[in-house]
């Protein structure tokens, strides 16, 4: 297949196509042109398109055809960057749904008609200790700076301590999600493949640095079993290390060259700040309060987590039943992992942690098992509202949230939607589930750091 990762090219049996003529003799002569090529197409302005009647190729081939790239966005220029090879099927007819066609193992992933081959059973193993060290290597070697000061700052936690959790989820859904395309064999899912591992890495990376700005906003000591990035380094140096990371995964992103998948991460840094901006404040209603504290645990944890988790469905040209799938099971999974997470800072120590506990409480935020907590103890309430600020007020919280049912609650509550997560799992295949999507969510519950 053609494509750059612009705006698609409006393309349908029987209809008409709009492509510049230069695409239109490379899809005829059957070669591949890339910008900074041989055979380099150029600048292009938009006067060249033609309307051209439906031509007599491949579906499969047709069906992402192209995608150009309109520079800044704006029109002319446009450039088209060749990713998936095409693999043309032997009859029209044949390719009239591409899914149907031979070179997709026979599989319709529009609706029921989707079976599992025992290639997809295969694909979907989970990713070994090697591949995942090949994404730290490349991350660090990313983060590679002239400036010495910057590139220690920005590696300081990519260290090899991290679990890689996210990583780990997108590269397993990425593998899940492409169960409907051809066999690996073909070159073109061998792209698809290394754009979804992009995509695991900017995840981690997107992480990593809202964890450097968190500790430069929250003043944090410790974290991974060592002092945090602030204690190491100025705070100027810890936020433009932070910024560096995002700067180096938007060029990631960027040269993956998908339009929606673009505008789906873009969604996600907008999270990331209204999240933390919601911690500031604190409903007087209960029921207000809840509400505030899962919207906020969607935009700081779950959003990039069912964001990426979408991103490499869409990559995988997945339906939209794949998709929103895929996305659902990344969000509930993300606000399972703050409720799990809430829980911890408060019952766990900082050895086993390897960081500081009950920050939560001294930063005065109110979470669910403080919140549940409340019910029982009305003597929480002003001292949410107070945000713990009075002399005492963190060990009085600490130990009404340890006498009441909040811990065991909060617990339920990351069950309710660790089981979400495992349905939505499920629904990615009608014949069978995948397991390793479904140990991931059980793991996240029984987690203890």
């Amino acid at each position: 297949f053609i494509e750059s990762g612009g705006v698609a090219s409006c393309l349908a049996a029987k209809h008409c196509l709009i492509a510049p003529q230069c695409l239109l003799n490379a899809l005829g002569q059957g070669r591949n042109y890339h910008p900074h090529g041989a055979n380099a197409v150029g600048s292009l302005d938009h006067s060249e398109t033609l309307l051209a009647p439906w031509l007599d190729f491949d579906m499969a081939l047709a069906s992402r055809l192209v995608r150009v790239r309109h520079g800044l966005g704006r029109l002319g220029h446009p450039c088209l960057v060749p990713r998936y090879p095409a693999a043309p099927t032997s009859t029209h007819a044949e390719a009239r749904c591409h899914c149907r066609s031979p070179h997709f193992g026979g599989r319709c992933h529009h609706g029921n008609g989707r079976t599992i081959s025992t290639d997809a059973a295969s694909a979907l193993k989970p990713p070994t200790p090697e591949e995942m060290g090949r994404i730290h290597t490349d991350i660090l070697t990313v983060l590679t700076s002239a400036n010495k000061p910057l590139e220690q700052a920005a590696r300081y936690y990519f260290d090899g301590a991290g679990k890689l959790m996210r990583p780990y989820i997108v590269t397993v859904m990425g593998r899940a999600c492409r169960d409907a395309l051809p066999p690996p064999t073909a070159a073109w899912p061998d792209q698809i493949e290394r754009d979804q591992n992009e995509i695991a890495k900017i995840t981690e990376m997107i992480h990593t640095a809202s964890l450097v700005h968190d500790d430069v906003i929250d003043e944090a000591s410790t974290r991974r079993a060592k002092s945090a990035v602030n204690v190491e380094f100025t705070a100027k140096e810890c936020v433009l290390a932070g910024n560096a990371i995002l700067a180096k995964a938007t060029h990631m992103l960027a040269s993956i060259g998908d339009v929606r998948v673009i505008e789906i991460f873009a969604q996600v840094i907008e999270d990331l700040v209204r999240g933390e901006l919601m911690q500031l404040g604190l409903a007087k209603e209960p029921e207000a309060r809840f509400q505030e504290y899962i919207l906020k645990s969607e935009a700081k944890t779950a959003s990039l987590l069912a964001r990426s988790c979408h991103s490499v469905a869409v990559l995988a040209g997945g339906d939209q039943n794949t998709e929103t799938c895929a996305r659902e099971y990344g969000r509930h999974l993300g606000i399972a992992f703050q409720l799990i997470d809430d829980v911890l800072d408060v019952v766990q120590s900082s050895a086993a942690m390897g960081k500081e506990t009950s920050v939560d409480l001294k930063l005065g935020l109110a979470t669910a098992p403080v919140l549940f907590a409340s019910e029982q103890f009305e003597e929480l309430v002003p001292m949410m509202m107070r945000k713990f600020g009075n002399e005492g007020d963190v060990e009085r919280a600490h130990e009404y949230i340890l006498r009441s049912d909040g811990v065991e609650r909060t617990r339920m509550l990351a069950d309710d939607h660790i089981r979400d997560a495992i349905r939505h799992a499920e629904q990615l295949h009608q014949q069978e589930p995948i397991g390793t999507l479904c140990a991931i969510a059980r793991k996240v519950v029984s987690r203890n750091k």
